[in-house]
């Protein structure tokens, strides 16, 4: 990081909430789509989110998120918005 940046380490006062997930790299993740308790649904990891996705009403669930990317930290220790 140039030494004239000077970010702002805060964290902001703001929530997210997510509505649907749209993509999947299947081209490069081969083994991250899998069938759920039924055929009707499938289950997709997307970065640090896993999504449970019924594939009638098209309505999804979601766990996980909240993870920060380990290898990402050990790269980028300087940074501090990460």
């Amino acid at each position: 990081m140039p030494s004239t940046m000077n970010p702002d380490s805060t964290v902001p006062d703001c929530a997210y909430e997510i509505d649907h997930v749209h993509g999947f790299a299947g081209d490069r993740n081969t083994n991250l789509l899998h069938f759920g308790k039924s055929n009707n649904e499938i289950v997709f990891a997307t970065a640090a989110l896993g999504v449970v996705q019924n594939l009638t009403t098209k309505k999804q669930r979601f766990f996980g998120g909240g993870e920060k990317d380990k290898d990402a930290e050990k790269y980028l220790k300087d940074w501090p918005t990460h």
